[in-house]
């Protein structure tokens, strides 16, 4: 889930719609609203997709490799040069008997544009998922430990207060040894680092927050990382 910020690639309008057959989803009766997709490869995060209202569609390359580029790829071909994409949808019968199905264009801004832009990048053999959104966030300044728990049982904890951030697990079940994958997972990265969905009143935006071993933030940027990317149950020690 950590990488380089990347470059950014808008979508616009071109000739006609690609068609997207992997799966059938009911048709949106929501008007669209501002959304961000995390796209991702294996265990890495390696792309955002931005699609808000009014504006061009944007894919947000995280890093720049061999996964980022075929994505890439797939984004400039399959989807940011066509006027809308085709996606096999529930639709309601003529005869009022029930649900059917049809093939409905949906053009960029327009409620499902988002629903059909995840099933043409999961065609492509990625993976997809909303951007979490963080609400009611009232972080420490000072952090000298994490304690996780899941489900009211306690995990272990992060200690950040000596040169390096150690972890101490207190179970041998399961969630303890995932809690162990995921902090080793982020102690081989360069730097720590989230993306999150920040609502407030009625607007939203995408925050990034990363940091380094050693910086005054860094164990804040953890806490929302096992928080948001996973259900961890996260206490503050300041």
């Amino acid at each position: 889930m950590f990488g380089c910020q990347g470059k950014s690639s808008p979508a616009g309008p071109d000739a006609g719609p690609v068609v997207s057959k992997k799966k059938t989803a009911p048709t949106p009766d929501k008007p669209a609203e501002d959304k961000w997709l995390s796209v991702s490869y294996g265990v890495d995060e390696i792309a955002i997709v931005e699609l808000r209202r009014e504006m061009p569609t944007k894919l947000i390359l995280q890093a720049d490799n061999d996964q980022t580029r075929e994505l890439d790829t797939v984004w400039k071909t399959a989807i940011a040069k066509k006027a809308g994409i085709a996606l096999d949808v529930s639709v309601p019968d003529e005869h009022g008997g029930g649900l059917g199905h049809g093939t409905q264009i949906f053009p960029p801004g327009q409620p499902g544009y988002a629903m059909a832009v995840e099933s043409e990048i999961e065609e492509a053999e990625f993976e997809v998922r909303a951007v979490p959104v963080l609400e009611n966030d009232n972080p420490s300044k000072t952090i000298t430990e994490l304690r996780v728990s899941r489900s009211g049982e306690k995990l272990g904890h992060l200690a950040f207060a000596g040169a390096k951030p150690k972890l101490h697990i207190s179970t041998k079940d399961v969630d303890g040894r995932f809690l162990k994958s995921h902090w080793e997972r982020i102690e081989k990265r360069p730097e720590a680092k989230v993306n999150y969905v920040d609502r407030k009143g009625n607007g939203a935006k995408l925050v990034t927050r990363k940091a380094k071993p050693g910086d005054a933030d860094y164990a804040d940027v953890v806490r929302l990382y096992l928080i948001l990317y996973h259900p961890y149950q996260v206490e503050i020690v300041p």
